[in-house]
């Protein structure tokens, strides 16, 4: 089953519409009906942070990004065509808006395991300084210990740009 979104652009005066058909593993855009560009999935897309496929259409730079949460959006010169209702009640956001709404998201959800982690560690030397016998979970907090460097390495690697 093919699933399919529509975007209608104007450009300079003139009416455009983008359409995708969404396959199995593969996004297909067709502008104004004429073939444009087929965009592969990639191994573990959601978590690279989703699709970012840059084209240059009408002498303008667009984009079609596929987020991790499966949602398509398309660009142009910047503003998103998913907002299409009344350009006042439109959201208005730009591209790199929208790139660091998602950046700042993620951040977020570091600080949020790195807590959680953090008390995982706490409450797993609380239970060993108690006398109690933790031996089968050292495996397991080896493992917690590299998801919270991981995260904190994000963070700070974040902080950075």
């Amino acid at each position: 089953m093919t699933k399919e979104h529509n975007w209608n652009a104007t450009v300079d005066g003139v009416s455009h519409v983008i359409l995708c058909q969404v396959m199995n593993n593969k996004y297909v855009l067709w502008v104004d009906d004429k073939f444009e560009k087929t965009v592969y999935r990639k191994s573990f897309q959601a978590i690279r942070g989703g699709l970012d496929e840059t084209l240059e259409l009408w002498g303008k730079t667009c984009h079609f990004v596929v987020w991790p949460s499966e949602k398509v959006e398309f660009f142009v010169d910047g503003k998103s065509l998913n907002t299409q209702e009344d350009y006042e009640h439109a959201l208005d956001m730009s591209y790199e808006e929208s790139i660091s709404r998602y950046e700042r998201t993620m951040r977020r959800y570091s600080w949020v395991m790195v807590l959680i982690m953090g008390l995982t560690c706490i409450l797993y030397l609380a239970v060993v300084l108690q006398g109690g016998d933790m031996s089968r979970w050292n495996g397991t907090m080896v493992l917690v210990l590299v998801i919270l460097v991981l995260n904190l390495v994000e963070i700070v690697r974040g902080r950075k740009r």
